[in-house]
């Protein structure tokens, strides 16, 4: 049977890449709030990509970051990264990690990843959250390969997206509705076995309650179809914003990475 697992994005300061990060897909409460996962046997992944966090700041040694607005700017505050623009231009920005990963048939690969993050302004802003393959501004040209969560511009509502070689794009069913300024933890963990077979599952926790959506069959299908063509994957934060808003995009926390060992 499939391998699934849960992750969950940590509120602990004493975070910082330190603690594993994979288990079984059963929650678990181990009083970090949002609860860290615990990898399987106190393994470590194989591949992660530098975290995020108020005391992680994203740096160009990391990610290569791509803006098209005027006046918009990528930068860490206070509370974590923030994406922002100014009330007369609009902003189309994009982080890229520098490490990548390429698929192969007959590798297992895992992929996680989990964010905590806040939008001002529902109407006016929109972004994507994911792994992808090579792509400056994802909102301007859409990716051949996509694994993660978007939401787009005036929409309240984050789904999860799946395309692999080009493929019709997987869409699940609403996985949050946002409310300004209010901060929600997404996260997802999906792959596929040594013979392709694919796995996946979102989980959302607004503050109150954690629910979680599991891939639809044409998602699991748009996995494979990673394999069919593989191309080099990064991890990829983008936003979008609508001139005269002067919306922001905060990333509290934000932690990916990306396994091809077997358990």
């Amino acid at each position: 049977m499939a391998q699934k697992y849960k992750f969950y994005v940590p509120t602990d300061p004493g975070f910082a890449g330190n603690r594993p990060i994979a288990s079984y897909i059963n929650p678990l409460n181990d009083g970090w709030g949002a609860g860290m996962a615990h990898d399987l046997g106190g393994r470590l992944v194989q591949l992660t990509f530098r975290p995020i966090a108020p005391f992680e700041q994203y740096s160009s040694a990391y990610y290569t970051a791509t803006n098209s607005g005027t006046g918009a700017s990528i930068a860490h505050g206070a509370t974590g990264l923030v994406f922002t623009t100014p009330s007369d231009g609009t902003f189309n920005l994009n982080l890229q990690s520098l490490p990548t990963f390429t698929p192969a048939l007959g590798t297992p690969a895992c992929f996680g990843m989990g964010i905590e993050v806040a939008v001002s302004d529902i109407a006016g802003v929109g972004f994507s959250f994911g792994f992808g393959n090579a792509q400056a501004l994802p909102s301007t040209t859409e990716y051949t390969d996509f694994l993660g969560f978007r939401k787009t511009v005036a929409a309240a509502t984050v789904t999860g997206k799946a395309r692999g070689d080009s493929g019709t794009i997987a869409t699940s069913a609403t996985l949050s509705t946002l409310v300004n300024a209010a901060f929600v933890k997404l996260s997802m963990v999906c792959g596929y076995d040594a013979t392709g077979n694919a796995y996946g599952a979102f989980t959302n926790d607004d503050g109150t309650t954690v629910n979680q959506t599991d891939f639809t069959a044409a998602q699991l299908a748009q996995v494979t179809r990673i394999l069919t063509t593989p191309p080099t994957m990064y991890a990829n934060l983008a936003a979008v914003g609508l001139t005269s808003t002067n919306p922001t995009v905060t990333i509290k926390n934000h932690y990916a990475f990306i396994d091809t060992r077997t358990f």
